[in-house]
């Protein structure tokens, strides 16, 4: 939480603060999803339940032809 006084410059800071927490969470879902992709093709394994397409052997995922 942030403290706002009673202004009109609250409004504008307001807004800016909540641009830049909606940002943060795209950014960090964007990195995610790379970061799980990147895994996956190195054949690691990083979920208990595999993509559709590949299976667990042991700790490596592996395309399930």
């Amino acid at each position: 939480m942030e403290y706002l006084p009673d202004s009109p410059e609250a409004i504008i800071l307001e807004s800016v603060l909540d641009g830049m927490a909606e940002y943060y969470i795209q950014e960090l879902s964007r990195k995610v999803k790379r970061g799980l992709k990147v895994s996956l093709e190195k054949g690691n394994a990083v979920n208990s339940i595999m993509p559709i397409g590949y299976k667990r052997e042991g700790k490596k995922a592996v395309i399930d032809e």
